[in-house]
């Protein structure tokens, strides 16, 4: 019986788990609670959504410029210019894009966690390790990752994954509203304050 309770309790705990559709609406749409359910997520599952999110955009790409590239320019063009009908080198130019995209954000998700996180342990006294910092930004790159080549949308984005970096830390580290506004300023004063020295100094010289 118990035997079975377990496994009952197990399989209930998996069926529990956001999967990825659920996952992005709940970020974009209900920020506080989804990081609420997902700081249990385990590191895996945190990655695997962060590079399904990331091969997103290219992999739109790639299919409009497949269509583009491949049916539309021989159409139009083939006539005068015979090789757009045997079009090469696509392919590489999409395998390309795809690693840019997956690696620059794999680094620019890493390197701002590890900015982030050390303002974690000034701030709190501590907080948790390392991963809950990534496993936060990760999730809440997620606006970043999407919109960020939309016209006027990704004029709030920025300001929009700021506010979720926010809300993913306070939930991730269980720390209070208070410092957790207080981790993802610090980094914002003390960038405002070198650029400041450094221009007033890069004036005397």
């Amino acid at each position: 019986m118990k035997k079975d309770a377990g496994k009952r309790s197990k399989k209930e705990k998996k069926e529990m788990k956001l999967n990825f559709p659920k996952k992005l609406k709940g970020i974009l749409f209900s920020p506080r609670t989804t990081f609420r359910e997902l700081s249990g997520d385990s590191p895996l599952e945190t990655l695997t959504y962060y590079l399904i999110l990331l091969l997103f955009v290219p992999v739109f790409f790639a299919l409009l410029g497949a269509l583009v590239y491949y049916l539309i320019i021989p159409h139009f063009l083939g006539g005068v210019f015979p090789s757009f009908s045997y079009p090469i080198g696509y392919e590489v130019l999409v395998v390309i894009a795809i690693v840019f995209f997956i690696v620059g954000g794999l680094l620019l998700a890493f390197i701002d966690s590890i900015v982030l996180h050390i303002s974690v342990r000034v701030v709190a006294g501590g907080g948790k390790s390392f991963r809950y910092t990534l496993q936060a930004v990760m999730y809440a790159y997620t606006p970043f990752v999407l919109f960020w080549w939309v016209p006027l949308v990704n004029v709030f984005t920025p300001l929009w994954t700021f506010v979720l970096v926010f809300l993913a830390l306070r939930e991730f580290h269980a720390i209070s509203t208070m410092r957790a506004i207080a981790v993802v300023m610090l980094p914002v004063i003390l960038a405002f304050i070198i650029g400041f020295v450094w221009k007033l100094l890069a004036g005397f010289i």
